[in-house]
């Protein structure tokens, strides 16, 4: 989809060893300081984006975040999504400390 957009291969760095996103934003920015990249587009789910914005920046990478709004989303299922990354976020301020 990048390629197709008018971004080049050359551009495009892929992270593939994390797990979740504690670990894709430090291995991406370990990938991306050896570039001498350090500001970023974070592209990601809205109700997503303010958790891996801060996780991204912790990890020294100035980042603008773009959130996308999930199509037709339920009540039950935005709830979730805003319980999960409460307890995610928590989670990950821990690892931090």
């Amino acid at each position: 989809m990048l390629e197709d957009g008018g971004v080049s291969s050359e551009k495009i760095v892929r992270e593939r060893q994390s797990l979740d996103t504690h670990g894709n934003a430090r291995f991406a920015a370990g990938l991306l300081e050896d570039r001498g990249v350090k500001d970023i587009v974070v592209v990601t789910c809205a109700w997503h984006l303010p958790r891996a914005k801060m996780l991204f920046e912790k990890n020294g990478l100035s980042v603008e975040g773009v959130g996308v709004d999930p199509p037709n989303a339920t009540l039950l299922e935005r709830a979730y999504w805003s319980a999960r990354e409460r307890v995610s976020t928590w989670k990950d301020l821990m690892r931090l400390a």
